[in-house]
């Protein structure tokens, strides 16, 4: 990721978070991650960081998001086009245009949602609870 890793670390501390509190390891390390796409998105209500895999991994693994909303607290979300193997919190369907906010990729498919406490990467956190 290089140099996107120095914005994505800017980008967390811009909405309060240590980019280790997300990544205890350094991104490179953490190869759950090493095809994904990183997205920030600024806009004069909303702060989001998307972690965005491949589109053709899309329907088998998951996407990811940390956003503000008016400089409200950090929402941590992780989003699956099938039902996930936790409890989900609601359905999202995204609208039909691009709206500047969520990644193109993510658009023309229904998103179940798992709303995390936690500002731990799910990568992360799920390699940590197979060890």
């Amino acid at each position: 990721m290089g140099s996107d890793h120095t914005l994505v670390a800017r980008a967390f501390g811009e909405m309060g978070l240590s980019l280790r509190a997300v990544f205890p390891d350094p991104i490179e390390r953490t190869h759950g991650y090493v095809d994904y796409r990183w997205e920030v998105v600024r806009t004069d209500t909303h702060h989001i960081i998307h972690a965005v895999p491949p589109a053709d991994k899309l329907d088998e693994t998951f996407w990811e998001e940390w956003y503000t909303v008016n400089g409200g607290p950090v929402t941590h979300h992780i989003l699956f086009s099938n039902q996930p193997p936790v409890p989900f919190h609601d359905i999202f369907d995204p609208p039909e245009q691009l709206d500047g906010i969520h990644p193109q990729e993510i658009f023309g498919r229904r998103w179940y949602v798992v709303e995390d406490p936690h500002m731990l990467a799910w990568g992360v956190r799920n390699l940590l609870a197979i060890r």
